[in-house]
């Protein structure tokens, strides 16, 4: 007959390290499974305005976007969202 014990309490340290591992890797599932970007997403890029790949919304760099409720009339209300300083400012 075999007698077989009861796995011991974790130590803290290793729950510790367990939580990081496990934390780190459901951070990093979703960059996994991201589709990676192709030559013909980028030359098609001006086309789609929910998926913004580069600067310029295309390969013209045109700086120019589609929105319609952003127009002459109301854009005086634009905000800035956020801003961040460097302290160097003078």
């Amino acid at each position: 007959m075999t007698i077989r014990s009861l796995p011991a309490a974790l130590s803290p340290l290793s729950l510790a390290v367990q939580t990081v591992l496990l934390v780190g890797a459901m951070a990093l599932a979703p960059a996994a499974s991201a589709k990676p970007v192709t030559w013909e997403d980028i030359a098609n890029d001006h086309l789609n305005t929910q998926n913004v790949l580069q600067y310029g919304m295309g390969t013209n760099a045109q700086r120019w976007s589609p929105l319609a409720q952003v127009n002459d009339k109301n854009v005086f209300k634009l905000t800035p969202a956020w801003s961040y300083s460097f302290g160097d400012e003078k």
